[in-house]
């Protein structure tokens, strides 16, 4: 039987910088305005792709 590898939604800052092509410190930025939400508590902080995705659209947007 074939394992099957289901990759996560969420994303660490490392994986959600990577994913948005932009530096972690940005992100950071965006989570303290309230623009970008995260979860998780400390260094355990996760972002989800959607949630990526929808912060990405509308910094696009308002170019």
């Amino acid at each position: 039987m074939q394992e099957t590898k289901v990759e996560s939604p969420y994303l660490d800052y490392e994986a959600a910088a990577r994913y948005c092509n932009l530096n972690r410190t940005t992100l950071w930025r965006a989570v303290k305005a309230g623009k970008l939400h995260a979860a998780g508590p400390g260094t355990a902080v996760r972002f989800h792709r959607d949630e990526l995705d929808r912060w990405m659209q509308s910094r696009s947007q308002k170019k």
